[in-house]
């Protein structure tokens, strides 16, 4: 998600060490300068409300380390109402208690939507360790859930205020009018008045009034006026009419580009119809007509299958190029070598060596042994995989802590690695997912996720994927999908053939190398 890319970004900033000795002696140090100045890039960058790092004592006291500020904030300040090294605070106590399990839990993120002194925030915590793998503290990252709900308020009392101001404006004349007798003149201007708005752009054309009335009174002033707006008016269908024409054809031409994208992701299921020990399924429901998320799943070679996801920072065409890129370099880096550390570390390196543009992208990569059910992974900054196992219990993949593709080429990524046993399932997806809301602000989560995810077993993967969507549907209840929704599942599948076989060769050691492989 956004809120994870940045804890990531400024997770890998942070010197755990330092911040500790800084806050004990008061005193900040050069690194500590440091950090503060990216982590205000970050913010000024990021769009988002707060940027902090902090500690939460046991009796519920906020101890700030740094916290982000934008130039505009601190000149606004002058640095009176910045929380600084050392700065005290307080949180309600549902929020207090909240991080304060955060801390002992130590998750990789906790989400918040909260209401402080601060506002109305969708907040994600992280813990920061030190050299020594011990917490020292939280770093949060806030987007103001209240500033949509601002402009439009604002956008209601403007258009309240301005439909007010043109009703007495016209009652003002039209008083005026009668008080002064002119009914031939106004005559006129109805009458002209309505053979403009009769007048038909697309038959007849639009033409602007002359109501030939040369009076130098208020009359003619008014007359001067109305030629003047009808004048401007043509001119603004007309640019209207053409702005209309412009983005009718941007449309189109951009449901091309939505029906060209979609193309180049496998969307032909059953994908391995000969499959007899997996089964795989993927969609994606871009927010736009084109979107930045991508899946992708090809053998690298007999007994491997690479699956990977991804999410490119923002939507629309600049995504879409930027996705198409990158997943071009992924198939390719991956049937060269499928280490998939390895393959990450690689296209970093390429897609930082021409970012001109600055986007960002997570993404996980996995390669699945089809014969044991091993699966090696990797990921850069991108959501955990959920394991369904049988009964419906799943779990989150463990993975180390990584930084975002194409940030920065020196960037390094590790590989871990799960065995899927027989009717397991491993599902994939992208923040647009967990993070999609209701017409009530509440979020779908990650736990929500797994809940629905985790149904009696056996299923098969298109199952798994169309459960997830429509309890999706059900949640947001109409709400606009703010973000692109992409979702792959992968379940081994528990063949008859592998029964047959072990009930055939329960003890036949030399055997077995020979059926593991036919399997």
């Amino acid at each position: 998600s956004a809120a994870v890319s940045v804890l990531n970004l400024a997770q890998s900033l942070v010197d755990a060490d330092d911040m500790r000795r800084c806050l004990e002696t008061g005193v900040k140090s050069a690194a500590y300068e440091r950090t503060q100045a990216f982590l205000d890039k970050i913010k000024e960058n990021m769009n988002v409300a707060y940027l902090y790092l902090f500690d939460v004592t046991q009796d519920g006291r906020i101890l700030y380390f740094l916290t982000a500020v934008t130039e505009s904030e601190r000149e606004s300040s002058s640095g009176t109402e910045i929380s600084s090294l050392g700065d005290e605070d307080r949180f309600p106590d549902d929020v207090t208690r909240q991080l304060l399990q955060t801390v002992r839990l130590t998750p990789p993120f906790d989400e918040i939507v909260n209401r402080t002194q601060y506002g109305y925030m969708f907040s994600v915590y992280s813990p920061v360790k030190d050299s020594k793998g011990e917490i020292i503290g939280l770093i949060g990252v806030d987007f103001d859930m209240s500033e949509i709900d601002s402009e439009l308020t604002s956008y209601g009392v403007t258009m309240a205020a301005g439909s007010v101001t043109i009703a007495l404006a016209f009652a003002a004349l039209l008083i005026f009018f009668v008080r002064r007798n002119v009914t031939a003149p106004i005559k006129v201007v109805a009458e002209k008045a309505g053979e403009f708005a009769a007048a038909n752009l697309n038959e007849n054309g639009l033409s602007a009034i002359k109501l030939g009335i040369r009076k130098k009174d208020e009359i003619g002033v008014l007359a001067s006026v109305f030629e003047k707006m009808t004048e401007d008016l043509v001119r603004y269908v007309t640019k209207f009419a053409a702005a209309v024409a412009a983005k009718e054809r941007i449309e189109s031409e951009l449901n091309v580009a939505r029906d060209i994208q979609t193309g180049m992701l496998p969307s032909l299921f059953p994908a391995f119809p000969d499959a007899e020990n997996f089964d795989l399924y993927a969609s994606m429901t871009p927010a736009r007509e084109v979107g930045g998320d991508f899946y992708d799943f090809f053998m690298t070679d007999d007994s491997h299958l690479a699956v990977v996801i991804a999410d490119v920072s923002g939507k629309g065409a600049p995504a879409a190029l930027f996705m198409m890129a990158a997943r071009t370099l992924i198939k390719r880096e991956a049937r060269l070598d499928n280490e998939p550390s390895g393959v990450l570390k690689r296209v970093n390196g390429i897609l930082c060596a021409n970012n001109n543009s600055c986007m960002f992208m997570t993404a996980f990569i996995g390669v699945y042994d089809v014969r044991t059910g091993l699966l090696k992974y990797a990921s850069a900054g991108h959501n955990a995989p959920l394991v369904i196992k049988k009964g419906g219990k799943g779990r989150f993949l463990e993975s180390h802590p990584s930084l975002v593709l194409a940030v920065n080429e020196t960037a390094r990524y590790e590989s871990r690695e799960t065995t899927l046993e027989g009717g397991e399932g491993l599902l994939l997806y992208t923040h647009g997912v967990t993070e999609a809301f209701n017409a009530k602000g509440e979020i779908f989560s990650e736990a929500r996720l797994a809940g629905v995810a985790g149904l009696p077993m056996p299923f098969g993967a298109h199952d798994l994927v169309e459960n997830v969507l429509d309890e999706l549907t059900k949640f947001v209840d109409g709400a606009e999908q703010s973000d692109d929704i992409t979702l792959l599942a992968l379940v081994r599948k528990e063949t008859e053939v592998r029964r047959e076989r072990e009930k055939t060769f329960p003890a036949d050691v030399s055997g077995l190398h020979d059926v593991q492989n036919f399997v």
